[in-house]
């Protein structure tokens, strides 16, 4: 199947799932050529709905503000691909992502949002590759070059009566098969005064074989790696050529011991704990480790490879709004309450003796909308609400990765305006990246005894040096 992305008269080519393409957001048209008219195509885990025409399908998506990766599954192809504002660069989410990642309130190697999802941290996949990568194909290598064996007891035909004989299932073999007796006068069967010796015996004897879960687990390890390292970005896997030759390793020894490992039961669901070869060969142990923290920890699992790097244009902004609350319990010296950093909590997120900072849930105990007390109440959940416990008073603040220039996009405006109405208050903060990350002028948007507080706060700037600027100040006047 050949799957296209035309944006204007611009053509990516997106069929290979091992190469990255990077699209511009912005409108774009899908079309897929010889797919099978009953597959089903999903785009970041939603069905969509195709035109036919003639042999190919299509599709208008719109990639607006678009940031991150994305995923197409079209029957049993999988595509990947990569969109990027010319404004708000990928490299933004990913500034996003380490900061969020050191300040040690992701969990797992995630970070978890309102909607139940959970975003794998590519520098996390990329660390652990790093790391384990090389061994654990040098590990597997030499595990199908030197396999370990072990012995089960079984039992074959043999002609000879020296070995240990299975008596019992040698006699059901004679009862079978009479003529395998034969007249012999000194033989160890006597029948009606006769002596026979069978020309045939069952003996008892080992079998050496391998062990199906353990080779099983470093099957689906080495798959779960090669699967990684294809979503890895290209400018990344050209730096890393000894990354690059693990990965071609693992997958000739896939093909290897698949090859070897031929037992029905290599497709039984694999145990939690480790198998006794898995506790006594140091290799097979190395594998059950590497294995236990990639199924625990989601690091390209099997039954979740594309959300691996599941960075959705739907996910930027709630990236960027943990971003600014981690931020912003920084500047104000809060501490969190909890881990991970997590959405729709009734507690704070982080507090000290004097304030108190909510995260992406509706703040009842510090302030209720208007229509919470009517026939019809809404919802109405800020990103950030800081409370002070001094005087009551508190401070909306809505974060958004879309900008308008070095200024907040309308729609942006629009939504903190809705907050204001809502929750009856004058005064609340929009918080965005502009599109100069060193702009820094606070602007303020005032009328009719209320104010909305623009602040610019760039994901590509020195963290340290803003949260020192006059934001600080800014957030305790108005909780004064």
């Amino acid at each position: 199947m050949k799957a296209t992305l035309i944006q204007d008269t611009y053509y990516y080519d997106v069929s290979e799932y091992n190469t990255l393409q990077t699209v511009r957001s912005g409108p774009a048209v899908l079309v897929l050529e010889g797919l099978s008219p009953l597959a089903l195509v999903e785009l970041d885990g939603k069905t969509i709905t195709m035109v036919r025409k003639g042999n190919s399908w299509f599709i208008t998506l719109d990639f607006t503000r678009s940031v991150g990766f994305h995923y197409v599954v079209a029957g049993d192809n999988t595509l990947l691909f990569v969109t990027e504002d010319t404004k708000l660069r990928l490299a933004g989410i990913m500034e996003i992502v380490n900061y969020i990642g050191a300040s040690s309130l992701s969990h797992s190697g995630q970070l978890l949002f309102s909607s139940g999802q959970s975003i794998m941290e590519l520098t996390t996949n990329f660390s652990w590759l790093w790391k384990h990568l090389p061994k654990i194909a040098a590990t597997i290598d030499d595990l199908f070059n030197n396999p370990p064996r072990s012995s089960q007891s079984a039992t074959k035909i043999a002609n000879n009566l020296k070995r240990p004989i299975d008596t019992a299932a040698t006699i059901s073999l004679l009862r079978r098969s009479p003529y395998l007796l034969e007249k012999y006068e000194t033989g160890p069967i006597h029948v009606s005064g006769q002596s026979f010796i069978p020309r045939q015996v069952i003996i008892k004897a080992k079998r050496s074989t391998l062990d199906a879960t353990a080779t099983n687990r470093a099957l689906l390890l080495a798959h779960n790696c090669v699967s990684i390292m294809a979503l890895l970005p290209r400018s990344v896997t050209k730096q890393t050529k000894t990354l690059l030759s693990s990965a071609r390793k693992l997958e000739n020894n896939i093909v290897k011991i698949r090859r070897l490992s031929c037992s029905p039961a290599l497709s039984a669901t694999l145990p939690l704990n480790p198998t006794p070869l898995e506790l006594s060969d140091p290799r097979h142990n190395y594998i059950f480790r590497r294995y236990s923290e990639q199924v625990g920890r989601r690091f390209g699992h099997a039954s979740d490879v594309a959300g691996t790097l599941s960075l959705f244009v739907k996910q930027s902004d709630e990236l960027y709004q943990a971003f600014v609350t981690l931020c912003i319990a920084k500047l104000l010296n809060c501490v969190p309450t909890r881990e991970p950093l997590t959405a729709r909590m009734r507690q704070p997120a982080f507090a000290n003796d004097f304030l108190e900072i909510y995260y992406d849930t509706e703040p009842a105990c510090v302030a209720t909308t208007w229509r919470s007390e009517t026939a019809r109440p809404d919802r109405a959940r800020p990103d950030i609400t800081i409370a002070s416990k001094l005087n009551n008073t508190y401070l909306l603040i809505d974060a958004k990765y879309r900008n308008d220039g070095n200024r907040a996009s309308a729609d942006s405006l629009a939504e903190v305006q809705y907050y204001l109405n809502t929750f009856c208050t004058d005064r609340a903060m929009i918080i965005y990246p502009p599109d100069e990350p060193q702009f820094s002028k606070i602007i303020s948007l005032s009328s009719r005894g209320q104010t909305l507080f623009q602040v610019p706060f760039s994901p590509a700037q020195d963290t340290d040096s803003i949260i020192k600027s006059e934001i600080r100040e800014l957030i305790l006047s108005v909780l004064r």
